[in-house]
């Protein structure tokens, strides 16, 4: 066997097992799929079809998984709570260090003074929303995480597009976060964020 096939089917085992340690489930999807459309070019050229027809069905099932998480109509649930409630309490003691990775700025305290929302889908916990009603119209975005699973950017466009105006109550129509309070700036671009003059911080404007 030559060189370059056993290559295509050590980058399917590999992209295979990469998969299995995805915590985003489109991430686990995409990834999943290239290694099986990679073992079915492997097993093609080795005339193993059993090999074919197993990553066949297997890159079926990833294919159908992909369109329906990116055509079904994901519904959120946006409960507004208090930074003291045990749900708050929890879904911080589960993900603290993760978010801060994100906002390396945030502690729990900020949230005694902010305005704190629960995203919930089928009643579960997904999101924790938090923003600080600053002058006038603005308001400063504290943090807007979602959880592994959620973590890509068509579920956070659509919370942002459908929700997020609702949820500030039509009180803020300019939200901001200050850029060194980030590490995922081109992520806020992609949702509609813009620098501002002084590149100090990110504007979402409503």
């Amino acid at each position: 066997m030559e060189l370059w096939v056993e290559l295509i089917g050590y980058i399917g085992s590999f992209l295979v097992a990469l998969s299995l340690f995805m915590g985003n489930i489109l991430k686990l999807r995409w990834i999943n799929l290239a290694g099986a459309l990679s073992f079915i070019v492997y097993g093609s050229i080795i005339h193993a079809y059993p090999i074919v027809v197993l990553n066949a069905v297997l890159a079926f099932a990833n294919s159908y998984h992909l369109w329906r998480l990116n055509h079904e109509r994901v519904v959120f649930e946006i409960v507004k709570v208090n930074s003291e409630e045990d749900l708050v309490t929890l879904f911080l003691k589960q993900y603290l260090s993760v978010i801060q990775k994100e906002y390396p700025h945030f502690n729990a305290e900020q949230l005694a003074d902010a305005d704190s929302f629960m995203v919930l889908k089928k009643l579960q916990p997904i999101g924790l929303y938090v923003y600080h009603k600053e002058r006038g119209e603005e308001g400063q975005l504290i943090i807007d995480y979602m959880t592994p699973a959620f973590h890509n950017i068509q579920y956070i466009a659509r919370l942002y597009r459908r929700h997020v105006r609702a949820m500030l109550d039509h009180q803020v129509h300019l939200l901001t976060i200050p850029i060194d309070h980030i590490t995922q700036k081109k992520r806020y671009r992609k949702l509609g964020f813009t620098e501002n003059k002084t590149k100090q911080r990110l504007e979402y404007r409503f």
